[in-house]
C-alpha cells in the first residue's frame, strides 16, 4: 500500500506489544496501525495536544487525578488476591433480604 503519510518505526518491549495486539483485536482493528494511530489520538487527546480534526478518533476525554493515577497503577502491581479484593470493595453493597424482619 503505497501512502504519502509519514511513516516511522519504533521498538517495544514483549509486553507493550502483546497489550497492543490485543487492544486490536479487542477493538477489531483491521491493522496494527490502525490500533495504534487510535491509541496515539486517544493519548494525544487527553494531553490536550492539538491534532487535526479530519484525522481525529473520538474519544471521550479522561482527567485523572494524581491520586487516581496511583491508584491505577497500585492495583495493576497488585496479586490476584488484591485485585479480587478491591472488586469485592467495589461491589454494590444490598442489605440482606431478611435484616428488615430483624428490626
Amino acid at each position: 500500500m503505497a501512502t504519502d503519510k509519514p511513516r516511522f518505526s519504533i521498538t517495544l518491549d514483549a509486553e507493550l506489544y502483546e497489550k497492543i495486539n490485543d487492544y486490536q483485536h479487542a477493538k477489531k482493528f483491521a491493522t496494527q496501525t490502525k490500533a495504534i494511530t487510535d491509541l496515539i489520538m486517544r493519548g494525544a487527546k487527553a494531553l490536550g495536544l492539538v491534532i487535526d480534526d479530519d484525522s481525529a478518533i473520538d474519544a471521550p476525554e479522561v482527567v485523572l487525578s494524581d491520586a487516581e493515577r496511583d491508584m491505577i497503577l497500585a492495583y495493576r502491581q497488585a496479586d490476584a488476591r488484591a485485585r479480587q479484593m478491591v472488586s469485592l470493595a467495589l461491589e454494590p453493597w444490598a442489605p440482606p433480604a431478611d435484616i428488615e424482619e430483624a428490626i
